[in-house]
């Protein structure tokens, strides 16, 4: 399939730290994979990360017959991540049809955790869905893992509310250690990536996103105005605290998701104030 060529990241051009080199898994690897996902997520040593779900589910997360048997699934790749020669992190990433990839077996050596090797990896993940031509990248993680949840938001994922239980009784996927357990679906839409063909097909495309962005907008300026009605004064309303947050926000995620933050931190910037007028109208309407 395309993507399963070895290929490697300059780290430096996207944040500091050794190189990263990807590649297709082989039979070689199954062990290591193994202890790589077990580790990350089960028993005292996933502990030492912050991916653990050791207070959820008890046993091995991952065994060789299992990651046999997802290696070997048709239009699905399992590619590893490896930093000086060392085996440091993977993921399973599943074409599921022509607009769908779906990412899974995601995991990250605890001691490699935080140093944005996780978001690296993602990239590469989106990479690859983007490079078959997807539009749509889909992953589940287990609603009681709400900090995990969030880092994916804050990469660019949204909870779209699709639930599923979790499998009670198939001991393979782990013992739960309570009965609610469920998953939940997040997913990252991408805009259509062949070249375009002309400067209409550009402005056209263009156009496309601008509706998804007023769709957007139409939805914060409800909650601006109804924010309006909570607040007391003039001051309360400008929050001069609040927006630096909000912009620090949005720079934030606008780096993790590759847009330049100085584009981000000036549209923000320029949207708050337009709505914090909106909402001092908004707010002297309903005083008077």
């Amino acid at each position: 399939m395309d993507g399963m060529t070895q290929r490697t990241v300059d780290d430096h051009a996207q944040t500091s730290g050794p190189e990263l080199l990807f590649r297709p898994a082989t039979s070689a690897d199954v062990p290591a994979l193994v202890d790589l996902v077990n580790f990350a997520y089960r028993g005292d040593g996933g502990r030492q990360g912050w991916t653990t779900e050791s207070d959820l589910l008890a046993g091995p997360r991952c065994d060789p017959e299992g990651l046999a048997e997802v290696m070997a699934k048709p239009y699905t790749m399992v590619q590893v991540a490896e930093r000086a020669g060392e085996l440091i992190g993977c993921f399973e990433l599943e074409r599921v049809n022509a607009d769908d990839a779906y990412f899974g077996m995601f995991a990250i050596s605890p001691a490699a955790q935080g140093a944005q090797v996780g978001t690296r990896v993602l990239r590469e993940a989106e990479r690859i869905t983007v490079e078959w031509g997807c539009r749509r990248m889909v992953l589940k993680t287990l609603v009681q893992r709400e900090d995990l949840g969030d880092w994916y938001e804050r990469r660019g994922y949204r909870r779209n509310g699709e639930l599923t239980p979790f499998p009670y009784g198939e001991e393979r996927f782990g013992v739960p250690t309570r009965p609610d357990l469920q998953f939940e679906e997040l997913e990252k839409v991408f805009p259509v990536t062949r070249t375009p063909a002309s400067l209409a097909e550009v402005r056209d495309r263009i156009d496309a996103i601008d509706a998804e962005l007023i769709g957007f907008l139409a939805r914060r300026q409800d909650l601006v105005r109804a924010a309006a009605g909570f607040k007391r004064d003039e001051q309360g309303v400008r929050d001069p605290e609040r927006v630096e947050r909000v912009v620090a926000g949005a720079r934030s995620k606008a780096e993790a998701v590759g847009l330049a933050p100085e584009v981000a931190e000036a549209v923000w910037r320029s949207m708050i104030s337009a709505f914090i007028e909106l909402e001092l109208a908004e707010h002297r309407s309903t005083a008077g």
